[in-house]
């Protein structure tokens, strides 16, 4: 902590500019996950997008944090789980697919039915659609010489 404490000035000015990309940012991820804080319960919330990253320590789990993280940006698309507190953040909501397959797993290891079995099929496509998009797009990128 006291580390964090002297350091938090040099700090200030990358994390404003990191919060100001969030802020303009199309398309926004969060998380959240409890952590001690000093000995109490406490969140670390993390906000994402393609040029930045903002962490964000808080004594709480809702809405307010996104609100005051984001002011009044909404972008055009919000990517999280389904946790109620971070839906409706943005125009467009993405159900985060890394939780989806968490839960489907979880539900295939312990259910007797086979829609989680069915669901790993397609999530697996998803995610093998995704690769060959980024790959695609990779593969166009300008080389440097």
């Amino acid at each position: 902590m006291n580390i964090f404490l002297r350091s938090h000035a040099r700090f200030g000015h990358e994390a404003s500019k990191a919060r100001a990309i969030l802020r303009c940012a199309r398309v926004v991820a969060s998380n959240e996950t409890g952590v001690r804080i000093e000995g109490t319960n406490a969140y670390h919330w993390v906000f994402h997008c393609a040029d930045g990253v903002v962490h964000q320590p808080d004594p709480s789990r809702a809405a307010r944090v996104v609100n005051d993280m984001m002011g009044s940006h909404v972008p055009a698309v919000w990517i999280s789980d389904r946790y109620a507190a971070q839906q409706k953040h943005g125009e467009r909501h993405q159900t985060c697919l890394a939780h989806l397959a968490r839960d489907t797993a979880f539900a295939h290891e312990h259910g007797s039915d086979a829609l989680p079995f069915r669901f790993r099929l397609w999530l697996g496509r998803a995610f093998d659609l995704a690769r060959g998009i980024t790959n695609r797009k990779r593969e166009r990128l300008p080389t440097l010489a």
